[in-house]
């Protein structure tokens, strides 16, 4: 767009008269020299010292864009931090935001930083960032594309691993049952590989790139001087073989990186003269080996997204779901992204295709159990779970043929929308056979409103709150007239996966509170749609709820009652 061009034909040229104003001896780059560090668009050279200069480069999205620069000359440091590939300088951080309206002052800023750097590297300051950014450097020096998938503690000591190949993907992990479970749960199937030994070796400090081992005498060195109770000839691979050698350490406070080894054998190895038949030494015989240093990658680094307080307060959390339909299916996926790690679904029904709209399983899965298909989908989406089982009947019948159905459980989530169902759990929970806190969820009319109720013990109890035949004592909302439907199945309400995402978040997260104890039942929540959708809808809230728990105003709100024991309920 012309518009556009201006704005970047103007900022370049005010550029262009600051950097001549400040710096004389500056002048433009040519595009050979943009190019050498894979830059594009304009740029210029500032003399630093004697044999070092720096390149400054915008491209055509300047100033919307960020500033490039680079270092060059006989005498520019190369095996330095932060100087990458093609000796551009990794200055002002990938989360830096730019003044678009002052490239000149975008400009100053990173060349300052640029020259900033510069300087403290001739000094020597910056040597302990190759081990705070250890993994960027040690890609930077990788000699071979593969990367490592890791199911491991970054923690010492330094100790044995497995590993094994699942599609053409080599993966290692601390053990072999973990490790089998993992690759099944990815798979969706048994796992019928064959697992191989390897080995993390903990290093504090973790080697600088001057020290990185690039052939397996050198890493024998290394690893001699390093962490000499490692035997390397016990993990040298058979002909035809390869094997992982996992280095991992400290970086920032509280952080650790890792990366490393892989060792392959050709299939036929050279004859070592002088020494019969396999009885060559094995440091001999590694001079046949190649060695590539790779990346690893975490395949459980979703769960390091999570702030640290959660990943501890969800990560021995056992929690049962009853029912797997619109809402419990969204709340067994909310709580295993959020790291609960051990769920039992339960549900006797089978998905059909009035279901896919609203559920988190899709076409593939209708005709199936809904709790075994969403615990099998759940394991393939997030392999590093540790137990997800479905279970394909109801749960009273399960409960007579186990009664200790629920005695290895934190919590128990009752979202079946069937009051005969959330009756019965109640009545058990009176009567001390379900000792676990129990979380009921359910939705009104549309969706216009979701409740989450944690209850234990005797009381109060669910039907501290409702009829004897499954009405509430309070709704959020009323309606201008009676959703009356005539089919024999009953009525089904009317929402959407938008409608209903407030209310998985709603159970899910009380779910999480109470089973780590950050909050005490009874405890009871509820959430509101915007006042204006339950209007267009045909409802108004409802007096006693304003009354009893608050007016919603304009809605959208998260908002908390008091369940109180009724007098007159059995659980007194």
């Amino acid at each position: 767009m012309a518009a556009f061009a201006d704005t970047h034909d103007a900022a370049v040229a005010a550029v262009d008269l600051w950097i001549k104003e400040q710096y004389p001896a500056s002048e433009r780059a040519k595009q050979w020299q943009i190019a050498q560090h894979e830059f594009e668009g304009t740029g210029w050279q500032l003399p630093v010292s004697e044999g070092v200069s720096l390149l400054i480069a915008v491209d055509g999205l300047f100033p919307y864009s960020r500033p490039k620069t680079a270092i060059f000359g006989p005498d520019a440091p190369k095996d330095a931090p932060h100087v990458e590939r093609n000796l551009r300088l990794c200055v002002a951080g990938s989360g830096t935001t730019t003044d678009h309206l002052d490239p000149v002052g975008v400009v100053r800023y990173f060349i300052e930083d640029a020259l900033n750097l510069i300087s403290a590297i001739r000094a020597g300051e910056l040597l302990e960032d190759f081990r705070i950014d250890f993994q960027a450097y040690w890609h930077r020096s990788s000699t071979s594309k593969l990367r490592v998938q890791t199911i491991v503690q970054l923690e010492p000591p330094t100790r044995p691993l497995a590993q094994a190949y699942y599609n053409s993907q080599l993966i290692v992990a601390d053990g072999a049952e973990e490790l089998e479970r993992w690759i099944s749960n990815f798979l969706g199937k048994p796992f019928n590989g064959v697992t191989a030994p390897s080995l993390l070796v903990w290093l504090d400090p973790l080697p600088v790139p001057s020290e990185y081992p690039a052939t397996v005498a050198q890493l024998r060195k290394f690893l001699n001087l390093r962490s000499p109770e490692v035997d390397l000839d016990q993990l040298l691979p058979p002909p035809g073989g390869n094997s992982v050698i996992m280095i991992a350490g400290p970086t920032a406070p509280g952080k650790a990186g890792s990366a490393a080894f892989h060792l392959r054998t050709p299939s036929a190895l050279k004859v070592v003269k002088g020494f019969r038949p396999g009885r060559a030494p094995p440091a001999i015989v590694g001079a046949g080996i190649s060695l590539d240093r790779v990346m690893t990658t975490q395949v459980s680094a979703a769960e390091s997204r999570l702030p640290t307080v959660q990943q501890a307060s969800t990560r021995d959390l056992r929690v049962a779901i009853i029912g797997c339909g619109s809402l419990g299916s969204g709340v067994a996926r909310l709580l295993a992204q959020q790291g609960v790690s051990n769920l039992t679904l339960i549900d006797p029904d089978f998905l059909g295709w009035e279901n896919i709209g609203r559920h988190e399983l899709g076409a593939q899965r209708v005709g199936q159990n809904k709790a075994k298909a969403l615990a099998s989908q759940l394991l393939m989406q997030l392999p590093h779970l540790e137990s997800v089982v479905g279970l394909g009947e109801d749960w009273r019948t399960l409960v007579q043929k186990k009664p200790e159905l629920f005695e290895q459980v934190d919590v128990v989530v009752s979202v079946t929308g069937d009051w005969a169902s959330e009756a019965a759990l109640s009545d058990l929970q009176c009567r001390g056979l379900v000792r676990c806190p129990v979380v009921h969820g359910w939705l009104e009319r549309n969706a216009v409103a979701a409740h989450a109720l944690a209850l234990q013990g005797k009381t109060p109890c669910l039907r501290c709150g409702f009829g004897n035949t499954g009405e509430p004592d309070i709704v959020a909302a009323n309606w201008w007239e009676e959703d009356n439907d005539p089919r024999c199945a009953g009525p089904t309400s009317p929402y959407g996966a938008l409608d209903l995402a407030a209310g998985q978040n709603l159970v899910a997260s009380l779910a999480i509170d109470i089973g780590a104890r950050l909050a005490s039942p009874p405890v009871w929540r509820i959430w509101t749609s915007l006042t204006g959708t339950l209007e267009g809808a045909g409802g108004f809230w409802s007096d006693r709820f304003c009354a009893n728990v608050g007016d919603p105003g304009m809605g959208g709100r998260l908002m908390a009652g008091t369940w109180s024991g009724r007098a007159l309920c059995e659980c007194h």
